[in-house]
C-alpha cells in the first residue's frame, strides 16, 4: 500500500541520500551536487514557505516488534521511497530512489502533486523534464500530462484539461 505524507525536518537524510543519487542528479536542472549546507538551505525552503508543498510517498510495512500482553505488538512504518513536489507556479516534480523505481511510486507522487495543486487553484500544473528521459515523460503521461513543447533538450509537459 503506498502512502504519502508531507515533507518533515525528520526527511532531511533521505533528501540528502536522493540529492546525491547520480540519476536524480542527471536529470535535475541544477546537475551539481549539493553541498551540506545548501541542502540545509533547500530542505528550509521547502519546509516553511506556503507557496510549495512537498510529499515522502512509500511503502507501508507492518513489523513484528514483541509480544505483549494482548499478543504481538505491530507497528506501523513506512519505507522512503521517493519525494514528490510541486511549486505554486505549477512546477511539479518527483525523484524516486533506485530500488523502487518501476513500482508505481513515481506515478503516486505525481498524482499526489498534481491533484493538491489543482485543488488549490494553483496554476496549470507542469512538468519540465529532460528530453532524453523517456521513463519520466512515460510516467507524466500516464498521469495525465500531455507534450506541451521541447526546447534546449528539454520538453514541457501540461496536465490535459
Amino acid at each position: 500500500m503506498l502512502t504519502a505524507r508531507p515533507l518533515s525536518i525528520w526527511d532531511t537524510a533521505f533528501c540528502w541520500r536522493l540529492a546525491h543519487d547520480p540519476d536524480v542528479r542527471a536529470s535535475a536542472i541544477d546537475t551539481t551536487t549539493p553541498s551540506v549546507l545548501g541542502h540545509l538551505r533547500w530542505m528550509a525552503s521547502w519546509l516553511f514557505r506556503l507557496d510549495r508543498q512537498a510529499w515522502v510517498v512509500g511503502d507501508v510495512i507492518w513489523t513484528r516488534m514483541a509480544r505483549g500482553h494482548n499478543g504481538p505488538l505491530r507497528y506501523r512504518r513506512v519505507r522512503r521511497a521517493a519525494l514528490a513536489r510541486v511549486e505554486g507556479d505549477g512546477t511539479v516534480s518527483i525523484e524516486v530512489m533506485p530500488k523502487f523505481r518501476g513500482m508505481g511510486v513515481g506515478l503516486f507522487g505525481v498524482r499526489t502533486a498534481t491533484e493538491f495543486a489543482e485543488a488549490r487553484g494553483w496554476a496549470t500544473p507542469v512538468a519540465y523534464i529532460r528530453a532524453d528521459n523517456h521513463k519520466s515523460i512515460g510516467l507524466f503521461a500516464r498521469a495525465g500530462y500531455e507534450m506541451a513543447g521541447a526546447r534546449d533538450g528539454w520538453v514541457t509537459m501540461e496536465r490535459a484539461a
